[in-house]
């Protein structure tokens, strides 16, 4: 029995070297691919890095804001305001320092009415340029506009069309 006991003490010594070296064998590949993983990694980050600060030398950033104030021909007629004037302009031809020299002494006054803009340059409001004016229009498709001009609207309805002394009336 004695002999026996030895035999399976050595077998198991055997055995137990055995699941040592395999677990250490397992345990290193392990090792590896997490190290490789890593450098790659690393690796990666860099490269994306280099890129990134590549791309960001080439470009200016361009600071955006909204323009509440600026609309289209065809948003006239439907602003939800009770009262407020349009100007319109065509920054194509009309003189863009007078446009904005009546805008901003416009937005200076205290008691005034909102101020909305359009250009009539825009391809979407191109169809509204024409070489008569339409005072009377009721509706945007209706409305015509010749040069520069202020309408002056109250419950979504015309009350005043000004194409002459534009500066007086926006005093």
């Amino acid at each position: 029995m004695a002999k026996r006991k030895n035999n399976v003490r050595r077998q198991n010594r055997k055995n137990n070297v055995e699941v040592v070296e395999e677990t250490n064998l397992e345990l290193k590949k392990v090792f590896k691919i997490v190290i490789c993983m890593v450098i790659t990694f690393i690796v990666f980050y860099f490269i994306t890095l280099g890129i990134l600060n590549k791309k960001e030398s080439n470009y200016a950033t361009v600071n955006s804001s909204i323009q509440y104030n600026k609309i289209l021909v065809g948003e006239s007629f439907t602003k939800n305001r009770e009262e407020y004037l349009v100007l319109y302009y065509n920054s194509k031809n009309d003189d863009m320092d007078k446009v904005h020299s009546l805008i901003s002494d416009y937005n200076d006054k205290k008691d005034k009415l909102y101020l909305y803009t359009v250009d009539m340059s825009e391809a979407f409001n191109k169809q509204y340029i024409s070489e008569e004016s339409n005072t009377n229009a009721t509706s945007a498709e209706e409305l015509k506009i010749n040069g520069i001009t202020v309408i002056h609207f109250k419950d979504n309805k015309i009350v005043d069309y000004v194409t002459d002394n534009i500066e007086d009336y926006l005093k």
